[in-house]
């Protein structure tokens, strides 16, 4: 069982105080009840949320904060070496801010196993460093110091004999993961196997539905998504593609490019019906999907593979701008299959400007969240949940009329912007 609890970002980019993303679901709603995971008799998580919000809102920044630390707790102790910047970049308009340092806390549970994980970093050091396991605090780091502390997750000398490894550029986890400290590994493979973040659709490749296709159960998942989405996309298959170079070009290129150009590469195919005049089905064609089909199809193409796997395997997916190319009803589609029977405890949580979903009834009011600026440029999060509101309300007029914010705010000038001399 892999599932996010939550996760805390304070002075990041745009995001000056403290905001949490809470997964945990409120007891005070009972609609929707296959929307949740069901931890134990007194606690149920969430399988998905959506973050609304306008442009330059900080939408994309809660993402990035959470690709950001991914990469610190996988690479600090590998990749960095002595003297290197961390991956953190502060508030920078304000003149406190930008001096202090950012703060990241991340909450789940993998194999089981309950981890709160806290970071206080600036570009130069880690500042601070703490983990509890199951309630019980392991090891705390203040001020270059490490303090560790009695616990029934691993003896302190496994601890202790790691301490001498660590750099003020480096996180202590990092360096006991590159070290092969046994306990740490559900904690690693949690950052490493099962939390996933994914981009915009313009910039999201097919490739990782061309490898999940490999699998058969994942492969009929997928199948049945197209068919269901009336996509008249009858399978689904892969073909490499080596360019033809001539020699004259060749003798100009790098080795390293000209190497990769030579592997080929891997494109995916759509197959469909060919029909006669009279409508019947007389043959099928496979045509090559990024050639042939609207980007709204690539689109759906390219996320329909991760998020399967992520169904499947009970993985966490963060996805920017998910629906920026879909048709609201199959955007529809999307969510109910990520809240339905098919969801083996994933969890999965998207951007969007999409409105139709505040009245889709496919979301409780804890699964939706509001991001906006402040006339000091700081974002703030805000879960509906937070809103006095009634659950049969018009939530989608009332965002509109701008009663929950983080709508776009359009001033009025009384010359035109386009009456420049």
């Amino acid at each position: 069982m892999e599932m996010l609890i939550s996760l805390a970002v304070k002075n990041f980019l745009s995001f000056k105080n403290q905001v949490e993303l809470n997964l945990v679901a409120s007891n005070r709603i009972t609609e929707s009840k296959g929307n949740l995971i069901t931890l134990d008799d007194e606690t149920q998580l969430l399988k998905s949320a959506v973050v609304f919000g306008p442009n330059a809102s900080g939408k994309t920044n809660l993402l990035v904060a959470v690709k950001h630390i991914q990469k610190m707790i996988i690479n600090s102790f590998k990749q960095t070496q002595e003297g290197e910047e961390l991956p953190v970049t502060p508030f920078v308009l304000n003149e406190n801010s930008r001096q202090a340092p950012t703060e990241f806390q991340i909450k789940f549970i993998e194999d089981d196993i309950l981890f709160d994980y806290k970071i206080v970093v600036t570009s130069k050091e880690v500042v601070e460093e703490y983990l509890s396991v199951d309630g019980q605090q392991v090891f705390k780091r203040v001020d270059k110091e490490i303090e560790i502390i009695d616990n029934d997750f691993v003896s302190n000398e496994n601890l202790e004999k790691r301490q001498d490894f660590v750099r003020d550029n480096s996180l202590f986890v990092s360096v006991l993961a590159a070290t092969n400290l046994v306990e740490l590994k559900p904690f690693m493979n949690f950052f490493t196997e099962n939390l996933n973040m994914f981009s915009a659709a313009h910039e999201m490749p097919q490739i990782y539905t061309t490898e999940i296709i490999k699998d058969e159960k994942k492969r009929e998942i997928i199948l049945h998504a197209l068919k269901k989405a009336d996509l008249s996309i009858q399978d689904l298959s892969t073909k490499k593609f080596v360019p033809i170079i001539p020699e004259s070009i060749q003798e100009s290129m790098p080795d390293e490019i000209l190497n990769k150009m030579k592997e080929g590469q891997i494109e995916l195919q759509t197959e469909h019906n060919v029909y006669s005049d009279d409508g019947s089905i007389v043959d099928r064609t496979s045509v090559i999907a990024n050639a042939f089909e609207s980007s709204g199809t690539n689109s759906f193409l390219a996320f329909i593979g991760p998020i399967v796997d992520s169904l499947v395997e009970g993985k966490v997916l963060f996805i920017d701008e998910m629906d920026a190319l879909f048709h609201p009803l199959m955007t529809d589609f999307v969510v109910e299959l990520i809240n339905g029977t098919n969801n083996n405890d994933a969890q999965i949580i998207f951007t969007s400007h999409n409105t139709h979903h505040l009245n889709s009834n496919l979301f409780r009011r804890d699964q939706i969240w509001f991001v906006e600026k402040d006339n000091l440029e700081i974002s703030h999060l805000t879960a509906l949940l937070e809103f006095k509101r009634r659950k049969d309300e018009n939530f989608e007029i009332n965002y509109l009329k701008g009663n929950y914010g983080a709508i776009p705010v359009i001033k009025q000038y009384e010359d035109s912007v386009f009456d420049h001399e």
